[in-house]
């Protein structure tokens, strides 16, 4: 049987049926003419437009070319006499040429309700006459209905539900009311209507139109197949879908009624069944209906409740249809309906399940999994033989195309299809499809073979004798079992399994180092978690220092030499320098596998002021390490009481006294003033003014010194030859250098240097040296330092927040310059000759707060302490400050530059260390499934701290 698909299209065009005529009058045919405007036949006239006694507002019949014979005006209730009388008021004038009017003589009243209707013009002759023309209008009282019509019926019948349109265009008198219905259920109702005043019913007006108010009124209808529906009215329907437009007019004797019908089969078609099916199709039929019942029939198919195709066919006596395009071995539930202008009710709905491609799909293990990534595992695949396997079957695992496999015939109906696989990499689940095309569809089953989500957790080896390793780890409840696997460094390699959580390896060989590996299985294997274990005595520690010292106690710390020693204990010796003092021996118990390497063990109860030789060595069951040594002396003590019975036996001056506590004579005391038994610091130092002290190296601008000293002394000394020492040489005492002048101390060791009030500055700027209490030239004097400047200087230009974790990229970090002295000054950061930050007409002064300048008050010792901060970001290529950028290569080098106008230019520098080169010869030494090992050549010790290696994971997609 031949089938087609009807494709239906409706146009309806929602035009007013009193349209005007462009060329009027026209140069031929019968027309009608009124108010200077000509208008097609059917057209409609109010009564009030045609009561007039002007001539323009006649209702002008017309025919061009041809002269008056018999021609005539007949209304719903008989012809309207021409010259004299009238018809219902409404009489006949004869015009020029074949011309015939009619109107409504206003002295004679209104359109009589029997004169309200469709009028017939005949020209030029009767209507009675064969051939004559004729034309007609409609004349109405009050209001009327101008169309009732559908529009928009759907064309597709695939689509579902259905909508379509309603529109009743009302035209003439403006106060009215109006509903559309169907039966006895008002799908749109609108009373009091008046198109004038309130305009209050939702119609749309078309100004334009040549009847007065004319409003169209448009009903938007749904149907489901078993009810119509409107917003939120339904009605239910069965069969052909019959409509009302009622006009309500202000006379209940005119009112007005249209109806249209839309066809809509009333039955489903029976016997509807299953003819045939394969995997892809399914053959439906049914009992087709009358032609006058039905124009074609529509079947919608679905799974689940997704449909799948819905398909028209055209013609009522098409009652087969074979629907392609399916999948196999899906279950798929099928109606028909009939349809005409709309669709019909559903049949009964019948379900049918198309044939399978794919039976089954299974796997088995081949080989065993200690082969690691060698297992072999076998994946049978159950297809049907309408399939050719060599070309219709294919594989995907983990999403790989695979099509090496072998097929062999079961029986008459079925092929198995088979494919090795391989895990490759470990700890990956293998998903293997089986995919059979027929039919330009792929039809598909999966098995997948289960990897456990990560490796066995906290592998460790423990030492049990000189021949055995106990091996430990965190079980699973995912996995069926472990693998394990150990080499040596000859690369002995061994593979065992056990479904335990710990296993014991014996036979091994002592003094060696081995690498354990352990993996969990569930179908498949898990990447390894991996241990390292010297089966050996463990080496001695390294790093080994002291902190923390006192008077009784020293804190020992060290550093395991890497973390496949194994570690069960340490044995710290301490050993006094007093031969009269025995060593000790301490040994404290670790577990092995700590998660640091790093160890501190404070001794207590030490001697004060004696120097102890402290050893570290470590040790496990097979024995101990060699010893490291460190010396230290523990902090010495004053005697804390007042010594008694002092006595002085003469004449040999010998001086003695009572110990103050127990352990005095094991103290050494350096320096004792025999005054009381007091003891004395002796420490250099500058002070201000006679005011506070200051530490070496502070800064004194020129005018803090004028007139008021800075004194360099020395407490329990006298002087000997004492010097202050200026950037040009030695300050005179008494006496000047530079307006620079020095003043020896009354008594003591003290030397002072001021500029006095009626000198001026000069260029004496610059640091000098204190050297008390004898002159600099003795190596045995102690010295100080002061910087005494004009006008503005650069008190220090440091980095700070230098990045401690390298990892951290960009890196980012601050250059502060602290400038002191004179409150007016330019400053600027630079690096070569790129200026990363410049200020200038800088004010510290400036209460009004218009200083240009953003640096920070620090309110510092010296006047207009102020510190400049820029933050620098550095990419490996570029040093950036904001939106300014400058390239460079290996050490950064900065400057800070003070400048005061018509003065010296201060200018400090720092360097930061960058390696200039890259390490060189970098390549991949080795690799396994979850490690890469790479190397490179170092660099010199000057040009390198420590290295960063950084690793991308690039993602890769295969077409």
């Amino acid at each position: 049987m031949t089938e087609s698909v009807l494709v239906v299209v409706t146009a309806v065009l929602l035009l007013s049926v009193s349209e005007v005529i462009t060329d009027c009058p026209p140069s031929s045919g019968i027309y009608l003419r009124h108010s200077g405007n000509c208008f097609f036949n059917g057209s409609y006239f109010t009564d009030s437009s045609i009561r007039s006694s002007a001539t323009s507002l006649r209702l002008e019949c017309g025919l061009p070319g041809e002269t008056l014979s018999t021609g005539q005006w007949i209304g719903p209730d008989g012809e309207v006499p021409c010259g004299s009388g009238n018809k219902h008021n409404v009489q006949c004038t004869t015009g020029s040429g074949a011309s015939l009017s009619i109107h409504i003589n206003p002295a004679n009243g209104y359109l009589g309700a029997d004169g309200d209707g469709q009028y017939m013009c005949c020209l030029p002759t009767s209507c009675s006459t064969s051939g004559t023309n004729i034309i007609t209008a409609t004349i109405f009282r009050y209001s009327e209905i101008e169309s009732f019509a559908v529009a928009d019926l759907p064309s597709d019948m695939t689509v579902y539900p259905q909508e379509y349109k309603l529109s009743c265009t009302k035209i003439g008198f403006p106060e009215y009311g109006i509903s559309m219905s169907i039966g006895a259920t008002a799908l749109a109702s609108y009373t009091n209507c008046h198109d004038i005043n309130n305009n209050n019913c939702p119609g749309t007006t078309d100004s334009s139109a040549p009847v007065d108010n004319t409003v169209r009124y448009t009903v938007n209808i749904t149907w489901n197949g078993v009810t119509v529906s409107s917003g939120s009215i339904s009605q239910s329907a069965t069969g052909d879908q019959s409509y009302q437009c009622v006009l309500d007019n202000p006379s209940g004797g005119d009112d007005r009624t249209r109806t249209l019908t839309i066809k809509v089969p009333a039955n489903t078609p029976s016997s509807f069944n299953e003819v045939n099916k394969t995997a892809t199709t399914i053959t439906v039929s049914w009992t087709a209906l009358d032609s006058s019942d039905a124009d074609g029939y529509v079947v919608n198919i679905t799974s689940d409740t997704d449909t799948v195709q819905t398909v028209q066919v055209e013609g009522s006596n098409n009652n087969t249809i074979t629907l392609n395009g399916l999948r196999g071995g899906t279950t798929y539930s099928i109606t028909v309906r009939a349809y005409q202008q709309l669709l019909g009710p559903a049949s009964s709905t019948i379900s049918v399940q198309t044939l399978p491609v794919i039976n089954s799909i299974n796997w088995t293990l081949v080989s065993s999994n200690t082969q690691l990534n060698n297992t072999q595992y076998r994946i049978d695949c159950l297809t049907t033989t309408d399939i050719n396997p060599s070309t219709d079957v294919y594989w995907l695992v983990n999403g790989v195309m695979k099509s090496n496999s072998m097929a062999t015939s079961i029986d008459a109906l079925t092929y198995n299809n088979t494919l090795l696989v391989y895990p490759d990499p470990l700890g990956v689940s293998v998903n293997v499809t089986c995919i059979a095309m027929i039919g330009g569809v792929n039809y598909s089953q999966s098995v997948i073979l289960l990897a456990p989500s990560g490796p066995p957790n906290n592998v460790r080896g423990f030492i049990l004798n000189t021949t055995s390793i106990k091996v430990n780890w965190t079980t699973s409840s995912e996995t069926n079992g472990y693998v394990i696997e150990y080499t040596t460094g000859s690369v002995t390699r061994n593979v065992i399994s056990t479904s335990e959580g710990e296993i014991v390896l014996t036979d091994l060989s002592p003094m060696s180092t081995y690498t354990i590996s352990v993996y969990s299985y569930t179908d498949l294997l898990s990447v390894n978690s991996t241990t390292v274990l010297r089966f050996d005595i463990p080496s001695p520690v390294i790093s080994l220092s002291v902190s923390n010292v006192s008077t009784t106690g020293i804190t020992v710390n060290w550093t395991i030499p890497s973390s496949n020693n194994y570690v069960t204990y340490y044995t710290i010796s301490y050993t006094p320098s007093c031969p009269q003092l025995s060593s000790v021996n301490e040994t404290v118990f670790v577990a092995p596998h700590q998660s640091t390497t790093t160890y501190s063990y404070t001794l207590i109860g030490l001697y004060s002021g004696i120097n102890y030789t402290i050893t570290v060595r470590t040790g496990n069951v097979l024995g101990g390490s060699n010893s490291m040594s460190v010396k230290k002396d523990t902090i010495s003590t004053a005697p804390t009481g007042v010594p008694t019975s002092l006595s002085l036996l003469q004449p040999i001056n010998n001086l003695t006294w009572n110990e103050t506590e127990k352990r005095l004579h094991l103290s050494v005391v350096d320096k004792m003033t025999v005054s009381g038994l007091v003891f004395v610091i002796i420490s250099i130092y500058l002070r201000y003014n006679h005011g506070n002290c200051y530490p070496n190296g502070s800064f004194f601008s020129d005018n803090t010194i004028r007139g008021k000293p800075l004194e360099c002394g020395l407490p329990g000394a006298n002087l000997d030859d004492g010097q202050w020492i200026g950037p040009d040489g030695e300050v005179p005492c008494p006496g000047n250098k530079q307006n620079v002048q020095c003043t020896p101390g009354s008594s003591g060791a003290n030397l002072s240097v001021q500029i006095p009030n009626h000198l001026q500055s000069s260029d004496g700027d610059g640091w000098y040296k204190c050297c008390l209490p004898t002159d600099c030239s003795d190596p045995n004097t102690s010295i100080i330092f002061a910087n005494i400047f004009n006008f503005a200087q650069i008190e220090s230009f440091t980095v700070a927040d230098l990045p401690s974790d390298m990892t951290v990229y960009p890196q980012k970090y601050k250059l502060n310059c602290i400038k002191i002295g004179f409150n007016r000054y330019d400053i600027s950061m630079r690096i070569n000759s790129a200026a990363l930050a410049s200020y200038t007409n800088c004010d510290d002064n400036n209460n009004n707060n218009n200083n240009p300048c953003p640096g920070t008050d620090l309110s510092g010792v010296v006047e207009n302490t102020v510190r400049y901060t820029i933050t620098i970001t550095w990419n490996g290529r570029n040093v950036s400050s904001e939106s300014i950028s400058q390239s460079t290569t290996g050490d950064q080098m900065y400057q800070c530059v003070v400048q005061v106008t018509d003065q010296r230019t201060r200018t400090c520098s720092l360097t930061v260390t960058v390696p200039a080169n890259a390490p060189s010869s970098f390549t991949v030494v080795s690799k396994t499934a979850t490690t890469i090992t790479v190397s490179w050549t170092t660099l010199d010790s000057s040009d390198a701290d420590g290295y960063v290696v950084n690793v991308l994971l690039l993602h890769l997609m295969y077409f």
